[in-house]
């Protein structure tokens, strides 16, 4: 899985993804290191077939990034302590993060 974003939102977001068992890589617009692993610059990313995730959390520009990649995979992550109804619809490219509770009836994505 790739993660799009190297800061904090990204951070929390892989952390709930590794708790999900995937593996876990990250792509950013300037290349360094984020905890021990090398980023990947994301201009030189082959983004075909692969599963994403972003991990900004300026809307505006967590939207924008979505609409750059419209023919990839996006995921959908749960954190394991999160609360979800089975009455609920949680759209790709949602990630639900730890202690939240999501009721009956609610759409999000």
């Amino acid at each position: 899985m790739l993660v799009i974003g190297a800061s904090g939102h990204g951070k929390v977001i892989a952390d709930i993804a590794k708790l999900q068992n995937f593996d876990v890589y990250f792509c950013d617009d300037d290349v360094r290191q984020i905890e021990g692993q090398q980023v990947l610059l994301r201009s030189k990313v082959d983004f075909q077939n692969r599963n994403l995730v972003i991990g900004i959390g300026n809307n505006k520009i967590r939207s924008k990034i979505a609409f750059q990649y419209p023919e990839n995979k996006f995921l959908k992550l749960f954190h394991p302590s999160s609360v979800i109804s089975k009455f609920s619809y949680i759209g790709d490219g949602t990630v639900v993060m730890h202690l939240a509770v999501i009721n009956v009836g609610v759409k999000i994505g």
